[in-house]
């Protein structure tokens, strides 16, 4: 339990700093341009977080509310 908490913490600690959100940028950059962009950029940032944080729960507290309204927002 104790390590869950931990991933958590870690994956707050990224979004406070700004991570997600750069990686939602630099992925929108390579495939924003393609078609179904953003979900392909979704796909491309969680992989990149997860390739840092290593844990799922910390992927889904650091980017799961930025793909959200980006994808309300991009919707057409």
């Amino acid at each position: 339990m104790l390590i869950l908490f931990l991933f958590v913490l870690f994956g707050a600690l990224l979004n406070q700093a700004g991570a997600g959100n750069y990686f939602i940028q630099v992925a929108f950059s390579l495939l924003g341009h393609m078609r179904g962009g953003p979900a392909k950029a979704a796909v491309l940032s969680s992989a990149m977080t997860g390739l840092i944080s290593g844990s799922s729960i910390a992927n889904v507290v650091t980017t799961g509310y930025i793909y959200y309204s980006f994808n309300e927002e991009s919707r057409l």
